[in-house]
Parts: structure tokens; C-alpha cells; sequence
């Protein structure tokens, strides 16, 4: 049981057994996507942008950016005039 384990734990051993042809190439998928749509570059890229959203990704990372740097000056502010005095050095 052991050696039948071991033999077949191997990625490029399972990769070799399960053969996924029906999915595309990584590197011809948005070529493919064009040819089956007949759609131009341009066209294919504003069908994927205007479907999936993709900037929406960026929205938290900025909206904490933002936050994080209200609360860095607020912080410098109280540290200069409430707090520590050796905050200049």
C-alpha cells in the first residue's frame, strides 16, 4: 500500500494520468476567447473588463490606503503636540 502511495503521489505522475485537453492552453485563452466570439483585441478586452470588473478589486486596497495614511498624520500630529517631545530627532 505504501509503495502504490508513494508512486503515484507525484505531481507530474498525476499530471501524466489525467489528461484535461478540454480546457485551453494558459497561453491561447484569450486568443481562443477571440475566435469564438470573432471578436477584435479591443472589443475582446472591453467584453472581459465590462463583464468581470476588474478594477473593483482595487477599490478596498485604495479606500485603506487612505485610512491608513489619515491615521499616520493624525498620529504624527498628536505625537508632536500632545505626547512625546523627542519625536523630532
Amino acid at each position: 500500500m505504501a509503495r502504490i502511495l508513494a508512486e503515484y503521489s507525484s505531481k507530474s505522475v498525476f499530471s501524466q494520468m489525467v489528461s484535461f485537453s478540454f480546457f485551453p492552453e494558459r497561453n491561447s485563452a484569450f486568443t481562443l476567447l477571440m475566435e469564438k466570439t470573432g471578436l477584435s483585441f479591443h472589443d475582446a478586452t472591453m467584453l472581459l473588463w465590462n463583464t468581470y470588473h476588474p478594477w473593483k478589486v482595487w477599490v478596498p486596497f485604495g479606500a485603506a490606503a487612505v485610512v491608513a495614511a489619515f491615521l499616520m498624520l493624525l498620529f504624527g500630529y498628536y505625537v508632536r503636540n500632545y505626547r512625546w517631545t523627542d519625536a523630532d530627532a
